[in-house]
């Protein structure tokens, strides 16, 4: 059966959310802002209208038990 839809067709949607990502620069490891880079993933997952968590930073520290060579 012959496909029905054309794979050579782009998605031609010009929402906010398109115009922000055609400004990001994805050649460049880096160059895109995490912030703004992660706000849109999330709106285009969970919806335009959806309010992303503000980050967590966390630091994971393994500490080291001291050698006592009195």
């Amino acid at each position: 059966r012959p496909n029905q839809v054309s794979i050579d067709t782009r998605n031609a949607s010009t929402d906010e959310l398109s115009r922000i990502s055609e400004t990001f620069n994805l050649a460049e490891l880096d160059a895109v802002p995490e912030r703004l880079f992660n706000e849109v993933l999330w709106k285009g997952v969970r919806g335009g209208h959806s309010e992303m968590p503000a980050p967590r930073r966390s630091a994971f520290l393994v500490t080291a038990e001291e050698d006592d060579d009195d």
